[in-house]
């Protein structure tokens, strides 16, 4: 275990004094301290979402793989990954954000421990993983640990059988899996194989873990997302100690500072602060530019030359550069970290970037500082021979290749025309190279990442662009520094990011924000919903709001990024946040130092007024009363108040929070009224009337009794203040008379000025002492009502006639108030449908009548209001046995009520008591709607059927009563028929004639007469005969015609083809004013007439005489129609005169005939 410690603390210590030798002296001599980095514990896939240009962007993968992420994410450290119980841990992260510094420091934590539960923990670094994922060698676990990593100093066999048999006491580290591995030991490693209670712990970046060996392998998967803004500070702070004036230019860089997320970034920044005598705010702010700068120092540094001539001396090494840039590229192809050093190169050159390789080849091999630092290399390459370019990008489409896309990010750096990059890299390559390349190529690498690799036409409409190439391809521009090719990608995705749902780190937010402010005549829309930044990200999202005409945020991203905002003090950040976000602005109760600066933004007078935006969590502290005092006195430039749930999850406690929060505005606004004198409760109800009008109108009136009862005992003269509110709220009270509540709402309605409707509800027995009081209430109250949900009337109708009776043995005018409340049209309900009113009063009417029966007490006069005014129309159901019912409460009201009959009775009682109903009645309709999809067919079939027996059933039992009575009920029920239904004419028509055969029928089987009495109908109505021919009642119609004393026009809706229904329509024709049929049924009558006999010849003159002599005819007539038609017309006298005539198509072998007769 010594051993291991020793090695384990020898690495460690190489890693720093490699990085360190970069530093001024100074640094070197620091202890090494280890700088805190977010780690992740989330167990989803990195997420790659497709993005369209037609319709925002489409998401290859839904957003919902983020459920798969624990709502807690518990704060990791190298000691928890160290230390806990998962067995295979997989480390993924976006090169230099910190994944080898993660493993190292759980080696260095595990080699300082004297106590270690583990005995054995080797560290394989990328070096080795690359030599080994395409070597057979190793070819046993002896090999691999004590061939490339240890070997003992004495007892092997005994230690691998420590090893093996106690594989629970064993940590192995694979720093860097690639996508493949060929070596057969590690594998059996990884798959547990080998050493199966052993603690694996792998890295990998995110490209590798998406194909491959590791696509499939179960783990504790943690993501590395590098410095958050404390280790930022914390970093440089370690690094420059009290140089403050440095630490402060770099931490209110923004674009410096969101590079320095990545830990290797922040590395680098330091390397070329200590480097350079420039200042931090003039340092490059592009990656390429910072290693740009490492590559020129180094040289300077490694070769002892003068800055005056550095740039001789790199033209001089220029082949050697090249060669350096080439075995990059080759080794990047090859997926290897190892270069192989090329004999006869230029030590100098060599030696200023590469390291000695851990791997023990038979060749020389050598490594760069940081595969970083070898894609830099490599795009190097690129860039001094362009004709790879168009492979190379090729290549990146495949899931093999899709690693090297890493060095265009560089060549795109390189290729910048930006006067500092053409200087610095002019030894490598001309400025005019550098503008050929970039005009030739930098399209190619836009559509290259931003299409599919299938689509072939970019301008194609219904293309996907991935969202984690849109944001490389950002970071690509960012490092090129072109506006022309920002507006280019701009163009291309139609100016408009869909990044909802990313995780963002403030490097990409730099470089969004940079292509964004690229657009100056066409604005972009920007979607950031369920986005996960940071302040550093979002700080340099508000810069790019100018150029927005859209910002898609979520609530908890709008609070934080208004958090950003206000601290930043720049008043265009609020001013275009409030343009972007519908005018509403964003603040924490908890957070209070936002609130001043808040209080600047709410004072300005606006065209649109603010939509203030509470953020209330649970347990959240009262919002303290200099933030209330901000509100107040901002209260004319709000719009309303919001409260909004942290994480949105409005739990019933999160609401009492709520509740809780208005009612301190309220009575602290009095107070503030109370003290100052400025009206301020009156200013609040209209910006908090929407949260309690959103509410039932229970929870209204439960929130303004606890109001009262807050403000009653908060100190005595506020409730005169608060009067504005209670006068407005509700507008309906609720009262629960099982709830023991009626107390406090009878104080309220006291309080009130106006009377309101009361809704009662109970949920069980109510007790008389309840009653008693809501008697009490009745004062203050204008309407009594129950909800019309309610599941059982018969409940509501017993809390009624109890009312009636408790205010009954009342002295004084309660029992008159009680009438009074309920006399109102739609009692008892405010908005019901008027056959649900009609059956609640006629089952109240029979409840009442049953206990005055019961009882011998008279509760009836007092219900004499109710049925006075309600309803305007008695709508009932004659099949419920409720005719003697209504005819009781019809006998209550003071003028005749109209009915609707929505069934009817075949019971003779029945019809007696309906006929009693006539003289109350001053009209009578059906109730009939040929819309209503709910109703069966069947039932809709039968209606006419089962009405005229109904209505001949009324006629028959009328005229008896007539007869036995000397009253008039057939005439008053003719009266009340001849008025208007509610079904259509044609309707009416059917109806008029099943009543007419159904007259017959019963005639036939009885003997009695019953037509006569029916024959006023048909004098009257219809005013048009709309009839369909094809259910055949042409028959029927001759007959009812002929009952009528005029002529009337009729319309026909539909034909038959039955030769004997035409004939019988023909008969019709001498009682008919007026025509409307259609030509083919026309033509069938043409047909039937074309004999020529003078009967004929009679109905042929009557035909025409209804048609107005107009004839339009339509479509191809065939000769025999030609023929017909002719003949109906020859029939004709001379004195006819036609109006018009308009055959369409006629054939022409008959035309001369057909004209002849015309």
């Amino acid at each position: 275990m010594r051993q291991l410690k020793l090695k384990a603390i020898r690495i460690c210590e190489a890693r720093r004094k490699k990085c360190m030798y970069w530093l001024k002296k100074s640094c070197t001599l620091k202890p090494f301290t280890y700088i805190p980095l977010v780690l992740d514990p989330d167990r989803s896939v990195f997420q790659k979402s497709k993005i369209s240009k037609s319709k925002a962007y489409k998401k290859s993968r839904s957003k919902k793989l983020q459920t798969y992420i624990p709502a807690f994410k518990r704060k990791l450290s190298p000691d928890n990954l160290l230390t806990g119980n998962e067995k295979k841990i997989l480390l993924v992260g976006k090169p230099g954000i910190g994944k080898t510094t993660v493993a190292q420091e759980m080696l260095n934590l595990w080699a300082q421990k004297e106590d270690n539960a583990v005995s054995y923990m080797f560290y394989f670094n990328e070096s080795l993983m690359r030599s080994m994922s395409h070597s057979d060698d190793p070819t046993t676990l002896k090999s691999l640990l004590f061939g490339k990593y240890v070997k003992p100093e004495e007892g092997i066999e005994e230690i691998l059988q420590d090893i093996e048999q106690n594989s629970e006491n064993v940590i192995i580290v694979f720093d860097g899996i690639m996508d493949t591995i060929s070596n057969s030991v590690v594998k059996r490693i990884l798959e547990k194989d080998l050493l199966c209670d052993a603690k694996i712990v792998t890295t990998c970046r995110p490209e590798a873990e998406d194909c491959g060996f590791l696509s499939d392998w179960p783990s504790y998967r943690v993501e590395v997302h590098g410095f958050n803004d404390e280790s930022i500070s914390s970093f440089f702070r370690w690094m420059f100690d009290t140089d403050e004036d440095t630490i402060c230019r770099i931490l209110n860089n923004p674009e410096l500072f969101s590079l320095c997320h990545v830990p290797m970034y922040a590395f680098i920044v330091t390397a070329c602060i200590c480097l350079s005598v420039s200042e931090a705010k003039d340092h490059p702010c592009t990656v390429t530019e910072m290693y740009v700068q490492i590559l020129r120092d180094s040289l300077k540094i490694c070769n002892d030359q003068t800055t005056e001539h550095l740039d001789k001396y790199m033209h001089h090494q220029k082949q050697a550069l090249r060669s350096l840039a080439e075995s990059a590229y080759q080794a990047m192809l090859g997926k290897t970290v190892n270069v192989t050093r090329l004999d006869g190169e230029d030590h100098s050159v060599l030696d200023a970037f590469l390291t000695s390789s851990a791997a023990k080849d038979t060749t020389s091999s050598w490594a760069f500082l940081h595969n970083t630092m070898q894609e830099f290399w490599a795009s190097v390459f690129q860039l001094m021979t362009p004709d790879k370019i168009t492979q190379v990008l090729q290549q990146c489409q495949t899931e093999e290749g899709k690693y090297l896309k890493h060095i265009f990010s560089f060549l795109c750096g390189l290729s910048s025309q930006s006067s500092n990059m053409v200087e610095s890299i002019k030894f490598l390559i001309s400025e005019e190279e550098v503008r050929e390349l970039s005009d030739q190529y930098i399209e190619k690498i836009i559509d290259s990442f931003i299409y599919c690799e299938t689509q072939q036409d970019p301008d194609e409409s219904n293309s996907d662009v991935d969202v984690e190439n849109l944001l490389f391809i950002c970071q690509c521009l960012y490092e090129h520094q072109s506006p022309e090719a920002c507006l280019l990608l701009l163009e291309k995705v139609g100016y408009e990011f869909n990044l909802s749902g990313e995780q963002l780190d403030p490097q990409q937010c730099c470089a969004v924000s940079y292509v964004i402010n690229q657009s100056k005549d066409r604005n972009v829309r920007l979607d950031l919903e369920d986005c996960s930044l940071s302040d550093p990200g979002l700080r340099l999202i508000l810069r790019a709001l100018e150029n927005l005409t859209m910002l898609r945020l979520d609530s908890i991203t709008q609070l934080q990024m208004w958090k950003v905002a206000l601290r930043s003090g720049l008043q265009s950040d609020c001013d275009n946040l409030l343009r972007l976000c519908e005018s509403e602005i964003h603040l924490s109760v908890q957070e209070q130092e936002v609130w001043k600066p808040a209080e600047e933004v709410l004072k300005q007078k606006r065209p649109e007024h603010i939509h203030l935006c509470l953020h209330v969590g649970q347990g959240t502290q009262h919002i303290t009363t200099s933030s209330m005092k901000i509100i107040f006195d901002c209260l004319s430039n709000i719009a309303d108040i919001r409260f909004i749930a942290l994480n949105d999850q409005k739990t019933h406690s999160w609401n009492e929070e709520v509740k809780s929060f208005q009612m301190d505005l309220y009575i602290q606004g009095a107070l503030y009224e109370m003290t100052t004198g400025q009206k301020r409760v009156e200013g609040l109800r209209p910006v908090l009337a929407h949260l309690i009008h959103s509410d039932s109108i229970e929870e209204q009136s439960k929130f303004m009794v606890r109001l009262y009862s807050k403000a009653h005992d908060t100190q005595e003269g506020i409730l005169p203040v608060l009067q504005p509110v209670f006068q407005t709220t509700p507008a309906v009270w609720y009262i629960d008379l099982s709830e023991k509540g009626t107390s406090g709402v009878l104080e309220v309605l006291k309080f009130q000025n106006v009377k309101k409707p009361v809704e009662l509800w109970w949920s069980d027995e109510e007790s008389e002492r309840e009653l008693a009081i809501f008697l009490q209430c009745l004062p203050y109250v204008s309407e009594l009502r129950f909800n019309d949900c309610i599941p059982n009337t018969n409940d509501a109708i017993k809390v009624l006639v109890d009312l009636f009776i408790c205010a009954a043995t009342l002295e004084g005018e309660t029992l008159k108030m009680l009438s009074s409340v309920c006399g109102y049209s739609a009692f008892p309900f405010a908005d019901r449908d008027n056959a649900g009113q009609c059956a609640f009063l006629l089952d109240l009417y029979s409840h009442v009548s049953d206990y005055e029966t019961q009882t011998g007490r008279s509760i009836l006069p007092a219900l004499l209001p109710l049925y006075q005014t309600a309803p305007a129309v008695w709508s009932i159901d004659l099949s419920e046995r409720k005719a003697s019912l209504l005819l009781e409460v019809l006998k209550l009201q003071p003028e005749k009520k109209p009915v609707e009959l929505r069934g009817w009775s075949a019971d003779e009682s029945d019809v007696r008591s309906f006929l009693q109903c006539l003289p109350y009645i001053s009209y009578l309709r059906f109730f009939y709607r040929q819309d209503e999809g709910e109703l069966p067919e069947e039932w809709r079939i039968t209606f006419f059927p089962r009405l005229c027996c109904f209505l001949l059933k009324v006629f028959l039992q009328g005229a008896v009563n007539d007869i036995l009575t000397g009253q008039r009920s057939v005439e008053a029920l003719l009266s009340l028929l001849g008025l208007a239904h509610s079904y259509d004419s044609t309707g009416k028509c059917m109806l008029l004639l099943d009543l007419y055969s159904h007259a017959k029928d019963y005639e036939i089987q009885t003997g009695r007469s019953i037509l006569p009495a029916l024959q006023p109908i048909y004098w009257s109505t219809p005013a048009v005969w709309s009839i369909d021919l094809s259910e055949r009642k042409a028959s029927l119609l001759l007959e009812v015609l002929k009952l009528q004393p005029v002529k009337k026009p009729v319309e026909l809706r539909g034909c038959s083809d039955d030769e004997s229904d035409v004939r019988s329509f023909l008969q019709c024709l001498p009682y008919i004013s007026y025509l409307i049929c259609d030509c083919q049924f026309f033509l069938s009558m043409c047909d039937e007439l074309s004999v020529g006999s003078e009967g004929d010849a009679l109905l042929s003159h009557s035909l025409l005489q209804a048609l107005q002599y107009t004839l339009t005819l339509s479509g191809w007539l065939p000769s025999v129609s030609c023929e017909a038609v002719g003949a109906v017309l020859g029939q004709s006298t001379a004195a006819m005169s036609w109006t018009s005539l308009s055959p369409h198509r006629v054939s022409l072998s008959k035309e001369l005939n057909f004209s002849s007769n015309k």
